[in-house]
């Protein structure tokens, strides 16, 4: 796949090494799901706004900027932490029946994200 010159950090046929590092790529991914669950946290607790937004957003993004080790590592980070911070029983990773279709969609919805940029 060619991306447009306006995105010299991705890796294209003439230079296969991509001009930014592994590690800023993975870290804009954990930071971006960090801010996403900093951002979703008081969103859900107001009961104004689903969770699943802003980590969506970030895992979107992270796949966007950093392609797809950074994309696939924010999926996980995101069922993770979405999990653990949202979904009953809270600040566990525990799933029960009753939660399981729920989970099952926002573990989908992480997964297929990527797949959009």
């Amino acid at each position: 796949m060619l991306y447009p010159p306006c995105m010299p950090w991705r890796a294209t046929p003439a230079h296969p090494r991509p001009v930014l590092s592994a590690a800023l790529r993975y870290g804009v991914a954990v930071l971006s799901i960090a801010a996403a669950i900093g951002l979703a946290l008081p969103l859900e607790r107001s009961e104004r706004a689903p969770f699943v937004a802003p980590i969506l957003c970030a895992v979107v993004a992270s796949a966007w900027f950093g392609g797809r080790g950074p994309g696939w590592l924010a999926v996980l980070l995101a069922i993770g932490s979405g999990k653990y911070f949202f979904i009953a029983p809270l600040h566990s990773l525990a799933i029960g029946a009753e939660v399981l279709p729920r989970f099952l969609v926002f573990a989908a919805s992480a997964v297929l994200a990527p797949s959009l940029t």
